[in-house]
């Protein structure tokens, strides 16, 4: 999961930047304009195939532990 939340700190930024950057001072003001923007925000997010796949080997670590480690096998399908 470290090299999940690096990833999401060394990335999300980014597309933050590409989305918020040309937004004027007064728009901070309209709730609903900040509401718009989260939400193209959080779709940018979930488009970047690599946030999704990061997400997605952490999760499946996670239910290794809780639910059965045969998921653990998951994690083999990097090295093929």
């Amino acid at each position: 999961m470290i090299i999940v939340a690096y990833f999401l700190l060394k990335r999300a930024p980014i597309l933050i930047k590409r989305i918020w950057g040309n937004v004027n001072k007064l728009d901070y003001l309209n709730p609903f304009k900040i509401l718009k923007l989260g939400i193209k925000t959080v779709l940018a997010i979930l488009n970047d195939f690599y946030i999704i796949y990061y997400l997605a080997y952490g999760c499946v670590a996670i239910f290794g532990l809780l639910i059965h480690p045969f998921l653990f096998s998951i994690h083999l399908m990097d090295i093929i």
